[in-house]
């Protein structure tokens, strides 16, 4: 024994905490023996388990002294006050369970917890119920220390993904377990985490804004620019509820009324984080639940002004909230109907648009009765009617022609907003505007004007496009599809000529071997060919076009397909060690396939890892003896999957094995104490041993 440290709290009842830390394990030693050895191999047993039965007892001694306490060594404490659960990993995030009435609550600054390394982050743990006082143990899930207390704060020093989890107590040592996820960035990769210019989150919702009458489902909709995808995102809605994962698109139901700050955070693959977005959701009572007008007589009479809110638009209208009975002081939360809210015992609100709409004020009193009221509101359209005239110039011409699009737009409520579509397949927006028709034909240009009052009218221009073999050159178009795709595959090729001097002669090169088709005489209109790809590769399609004159052209456009074979790398440090052994898992390159990947990595113990990416690393602890098997699973864009697999050996503490050799035996190792009179009790099975080459977790 090197060190032993001692910590005395204060208070009603003594806490000793107990650190043993051993500069060399128990002795135990694998070693290969032959027949020959047989008399001393159970001479070694028999000194193992001296060994293991004198080590128990100092433990036993200590614990019996000193009460309750904390026993750590080779490099991990083990709480030993309060109950214990082992090991938190990524997948454990946001899991929460309780015994005999506590429930516990973990909070975090940051929310979320996310954030560059070095990220140092506090934790909180809230108990209720039970039996106080209380206290909790805390797993930070990156294999280091354990924590001790209500409020304990933890430094990850490597990116990663983790699940930290507080396992709270009481006098009568009830149980209650929260896990929080945290997500820890690289400093490099272009960003530092939490504060990165490159990568953004605008979060919408819907409703838009986030506020109605209780039980009130809101949709978050988080749309991420910069950084490199695929990302994750974390969520917490501000009720004490938080999910993580790949889905951009969430959802949840406030069943209490409240003012909540619903937050968003998105993580890229090279691990930068967004700075959180959060939003206000206003959850209203529908006056139906605790202090209805029956329980607190409490009563709400909405005045406007004008009186009868009615009239063209932009409509402005106040609204005067009269408000008796219950307890003072007041407040009235407003939902006006067009998708806007406010506060307050008066406001105002300027209706832009055309349309009847319900404003509800929600009041409520000191003692969180509430009741409702709502009023119609009617938007009237302006006096002066919108009016939109399209013209273009020129009219005419040969193709290719380039055509400029105006609306002349009267009347209406501004700002407009002017929508074109041009007849062949095109469409903008604005005026005046550009657009260039390639082929020949008659086409009908449509614009359509809306105002902010919502009404929208229509007007429409002819356009004749002629084929002009004098000025407009040969020139020949050529389209792919699918482009990319999985080998075996049939790729459909369109081609089309225009310009120089019908009729012409078609040569088409698929770069598939030597197989080339044609036409001739061809007259130039969108001709599709299909064309058989067996083997995945890039290729070079080229058209080659001559006309009546001898004018030639060509195009060429590259074609990629893709394999249906996929292979994955995974790399994985150490491969074996002693309980609990922390293991690092490296996700290597993914070829084949199409992306975008789905990676999955089981560590083997029950515990998964979602939405992974190339180049990620995750820590993993193992906290129990035994051998896992370990499966990353690859499936790309278009359905194609591969799996690589392998075991990890985990060994009891204490047990050594010495050089590159695995153990082909079995053993058991048990050990505990607890209480006066405690009895430590070693089991000891010695089966053959056998020395083998130690093998690669995965090839």
């Amino acid at each position: 024994m090197t060190q032993t440290e001692e910590r005395a709290r204060e208070g009603p009842s003594r806490e000793i905490l107990v650190q043993v830390r051993t500069s060399t394990a128990i002795p135990f030693t694998a070693t290969a023996y032959g027949p020959a050895q047989s008399s001393r191999r159970r001479e070694l047993a028999y000194l193992s388990l001296v060994s293991l039965l004198v080590a128990g007892a100092m433990v036993t001694s200590a614990l019996l002294f000193f009460g309750s306490a904390t026993a750590s060594g080779s490099g991990t404490a083990f709480p030993v006050q309060g109950p214990t659960v082992g090991p938190a990993t990524p997948a454990d995030a946001n899991r929460t369970n309780g015994t005999n009435g506590l429930s516990i609550v973990v909070t975090t600054t940051p929310i979320p917890a996310n954030g560059s390394a070095p990220l140092t982050v506090a934790f909180h743990a809230t108990l209720s119920g039970g039996a106080p006082p209380y206290g909790a143990n805390w797993n930070f899930g990156d294999g280091s220390l354990w924590g001790q207390g209500l409020n304990v704060s933890h430094t990850y020093s490597t990116s990663g993904r983790y699940a930290a989890c507080a396992y709270g107590y009481d006098q009568k040592n009830a149980s209650a377990t929260q896990c929080v996820s945290v997500r820890v960035s690289g400093m490099g990769g272009g960003g530092n985490g939490t504060n990165n210019s490159s990568l953004s989150l605008r979060v919408s919702t819907t409703p838009s804004p986030p506020s109605g009458l209780v039980p009130l489902k809101v949709q978050f909709e988080g749309t991420v620019s910069g950084g490199a995808p695929p990302y994750d995102f974390d969520w917490s809605f501000g009720d004490n509820r938080s999910v993580n994962g790949t889905n951009a698109s969430v959802s949840e139901v406030y069943l209490s009324a409240g003012t909540y700050r619903a937050c968003g955070t998105a993580m890229a693959s090279t691990g930068q984080a967004s700075t959180p977005q959060c939003v206000q959701v206003i959850a209203m009572s529908n006056g139906n639940g605790n202090g209805t007008n029956g329980t607190s007589n409490l009563s709400l009479t909405i005045k406007t002004s004008p009186s009868v809110p009615t009239g063209p638009a932009p409509l402005s209208v106040t609204f005067v909230a009269g408000i008796s009975g219950g307890s003072p002081p007041y407040g009235v939360n407003w939902n006006f109907g067009d998708g806007t809210w406010g506060y307050g015992l008066m406001v105002n609100h300027t209706y832009p648009g055309v349309g009847t709409f319900t404003a509800c004020g929600n009041a409520y009193d000191s003692l969180n009765h509430s009741v409702t009221q709502c009023v119609n509101v009617t938007v009237q359209s302006n006096s002066s009617s919108l009016a939109v005239k399209a013209s273009s110039r020129p009219l005419s011409g040969s193709a290719p022609l380039t055509v400029e699009f105006w609306a002349n737009v009267t009347g209406g409520m501004p700002p407009y907003v002017i929508a074109w579509t041009f007849g062949d397949g095109g469409n903008g927006s604005g005026a005046p505007i550009d657009h260039t028709y390639a082929l020949p034909g008659d086409y009908t240009a449509s614009v359509v004007v809306t105002d902010s009052s919502r009404a929208s009218v229509v007007s429409s221009v002819n356009v004749q496009v002629g084929n002009n073999s004098t000025n407009a050159p040969l020139a020949v178009t050529l389209n792919i599809l699918p482009d990319p795709g999985i080998a075996p595959l049939n790729v459909s090729i369109q081609v089309q000529a225009t310009g120089g001097t019908p009729y012409y002669s078609l040569k088409l090169s698929t770069g598939n071997g030597n197989q080339t088709l044609g036409l001739a005489p061809w007259s130039g209109a969108p001709t599709n060919f299909q064309v058989y790809y067996p083997l995945a590769g890039f290729y070079t399609v080229t058209a080659y076009v001559v006309d009546a004159a001898g004018s030639v052209t060509s195009q060429r456009i590259p074609l990629d397909l893709g394999s249906r074979t996929m292979s994955v790398g995974l790399n994985v440090t150490p491969v074996r060690g002693s309980a609990p052994l922390n293991v690092t898992f490296t996700i290597g390159k993914v070829s084949g396939g199409l992306s975008p990947y789905l990676l999955t990595l089981a560590f083997g113990d029950g515990a998964i890892a979602h939405g992974l990416v190339p180049g990620e690393i995750i820590h993993h602890v193992y906290q129990d003896p035994g051998t896992f098997r370990v499966v990353l699973n690859a499936t790309s864009g278009q359905g194609q999957g591969t799996e690589v697999f392998g075991n990890i050996l985990v060994t009891s503490s204490g047990t050594q094995m010495s050089g590159n050799t695995s153990l082909d035996s079995e053993y058991l190792l048990g050990a505990g104490a607890g209480g006066v009179g405690a009895v430590l009790v070693g089991y000891y099975l010695l089966a053959r041993w056998r020395a083998r080459a130690t093998r690669k977790l995965l090839s």
